[in-house]
């Protein structure tokens, strides 16, 4: 009997399951437990930022300003200073929002920019399990959209409401925030 006969009909199935190498092609992997090993979860956000890393050659840093709402500070909402920050097409960065006339007050989101360039989502930095489920917001653009800036209004659950967010590949096409 020769050599490849010899192996099962599931070996590529099997092969491809243990290498992850499908996980980006639209399977979805479940968490494992190894013998002797610990239970491998994947946190939410962190798979979606695996599935949208930059190529190269993938769209220019992405430059915003966010303001004129409320965000919560501890277990109160109150008003916020503007606060400008810029994220990398595909990366995931942590943005610091500073309670208005009031530089203790501080609160955390994280911003990710898809390696696509049109999908930019911020997500509130919460305490939890590593597999919890966070509600987060997205925004929709296009290319052109970025390059001539774009204004919406700016909700983030549990973290920001009421405000105004500006986004532009470049400083000088930011909208006015009102």
């Amino acid at each position: 009997m020769s050599f490849a006969r010899k192996i099962s009909p599931f070996a590529p199935l099997v092969a491809c399951l243990l290498l992850s190498a499908c996980a980006g092609g639209g399977w979805s992997m479940p968490s494992l437990s190894w013998p002797g090993g610990t239970q491998q979860q994947f946190h939410p956000l962190d798979s979606e930022v695996a599935a949208l890393a930059a190529p190269t050659g993938a769209a220019p840093r992405l430059i915003c300003r966010a303001g004129r709402g409320t965000a919560l500070f501890g277990k109160a909402w109150a008003p916020f200073e503007e606060t400008g920050f810029s994220i990398p097409a595909g990366s995931r960065v942590n943005i610091t929002l500073t309670r208005e006339n009031n530089r203790r007050g501080v609160t955390q989101m994280q911003g990710l920019f898809d390696k696509e360039g049109q999908k930019i989502i911020f997500c509130p930095v919460v305490e939890g399990p590593p597999d919890a489920r966070i509600a987060c917001t997205s925004l929709y653009a296009l290319d052109d959209d970025l390059a001539a800036g774009l204004k919406r209004t700016f909700d983030v659950p549990e973290l920001v409401r009421g405000a105004s967010i500006t986004c532009a590949f470049s400083e000088q096409n930011l909208k006015k925030l009102d």
